[in-house]
């Protein structure tokens, strides 16, 4: 692990006062056992796996002490606040399931399917390796298949491929759309209309997906922002007002191809928006005071340090994870006494200064597509000086 890696966990330890006692240690040997997790992890911050995309990237990008937070009288803050919560989702067709690949596995083609969502193929047929068992593993669409996105990392190559409509197919995989692109990049485009991944927003599906290892794993401090969807249409039946708006911000490229129409994305949180939670001097909560289990301390933490930036639409506020999180923490999480995600959502906020100058939006018409200008990003965000280190893996703090 890099040295400024160790700093920020034993910075974070004593910043909560957790690392001052005894209790401390017994805490993280209960949390352990309850969550049956072991003394060391595979999981390694060297590992651009594990760590991936460079400083650069927006999901390295910190927030700032000028951040400027919408107040509870801003529109984005009132309709946030009329939903009851928010989940986390990894199963296929609408999560962020993805793997790494090596040698070991077999180099198969790609085949191109058409789906419902048709627009270019990418780079399709494709001869890349993918895993040698199932995957993903769960919840495959058999005559249906809406979105379907997954992330194969190639080992040998260095290069992540983004699939939509992925489908294992018995071994004879089908799919919709590729793109590859390089694991040390971005992540996301910086132009109006460049696609780096398969996601709404132009991003990568691995980037800023939350990893269950970095929340399971005790005293971890998530060293980066997170993906967030948000709803942009309404329900049949439901009530909860839609949060996503027409408008693009870096580091969105793009949105979804039908939000330029009339009755959808009708809120005011733009594609790209960053939501995150207030620190205590800018009328935040002290996350200690909030009755979190520790996991979703560490989880609060890194919103309010580095934020959820939002990257496509769903059905409600989702954060999209890459694989299933061991029973005991789901529970923890969603539905025991600390009930952690419903607190933590209340208490989220959209940064209102995270870019400056943006002008884009999808058109208001049928023909699908968007114009102006994706704005500049403030670094970090908001200006001033940063609450958390940047972690990539070239960062040289």
């Amino acid at each position: 692990m890099k040295m400024e890696h160790m700093v920020f966990f034993l910075f974070r330890s004593y910043q909560t006062g957790a690392g001052k006692s005894i209790g401390f240690v017994m805490a993280l040997i209960a949390i352990m056992i309850t969550l049956n997790i072991k003394s060391s992890f595979a999981q390694s911050l060297d590992d651009w796996f594990y760590n991936p995309f460079n400083s650069n990237s927006a999901i390295r990008r910190p927030i700032g002490t000028g951040a400027v937070y919408a107040g509870d009288d801003h529109p984005a803050t009132k309709t946030w606040l009329q939903h009851d919560g928010m989940k986390f989702n990894y199963e296929h067709p609408y999560g962020a399931p993805y793997v790494a690949v090596d040698d070991t596995d077999p180099v198969k083609t790609v085949t191109f399917a058409p789906s419902q969502i048709t627009r270019d193929h990418g780079s399709l047929p494709v001869d890349v390796r993918v895993p040698s068992g199932r995957f993903p593993v769960n919840n495959e669409p058999v005559n249906h298949y809406p979105d379907g996105a997954v992330a194969i990392y190639d080992r040998t190559t260095g290069l992540i491929h983004d699939f939509f409509n992925y489908r294992y197919n018995d071994g004879a995989p089908l799919a919709t759309i590729n793109r590859a692109h390089d694991i040390k990049g971005l992540g996301h485009g910086t132009v109006l209309g460049e696609r780096v991944g398969v996601t709404a927003t132009g991003v990568s599906i691995m980037w800023g997906a939350l990893q269950p290892w970095s929340l399971e794993k005790p005293d971890h401090a998530i060293g980066h922002a997170l993906q967030i969807l948000l709803p942009r249409h309404s329900r049949r039946g439901a009530h909860q007002p839609q949060l996503i708006s027409k408008e693009i911000q870096w580091p969105a490229t793009t949105g979804d191809g039908s939000a330029g129409h009339p009755n959808e994305n009708l809120g005011y949180i733009p594609y790209g928006g960053l939501m995150a939670i207030p620190p205590v001097e800018k009328g935040g909560p002290d996350l200690n005071k909030l009755g979190l289990s520790p996991p979703g301390l560490r989880l609060a933490e890194a919103l309010r340090d580095y934020g959820a930036y939002v990257v496509d639409g769903g059905q409600m506020p989702i954060i999209r994870t890459t694989a299933n999180f061991s029973p005991s923490l789901h529970d923890q999480l969603h539905h025991t006494k600390t009930d952690d995600l419903k607190k933590i959502y209340r208490e989220m906020r959209l940064v209102k200064n995270s870019v400056i100058g943006a002008t884009a939006r999808m058109r208001d018409n049928p023909d699908r597509g968007q114009e102006g200008f994706i704005g500049t990003p403030t670094w970090p965000a908001g200006g001033g000086e940063p609450l958390a280190p940047n972690t990539g893996m070239d960062a040289g703090n």
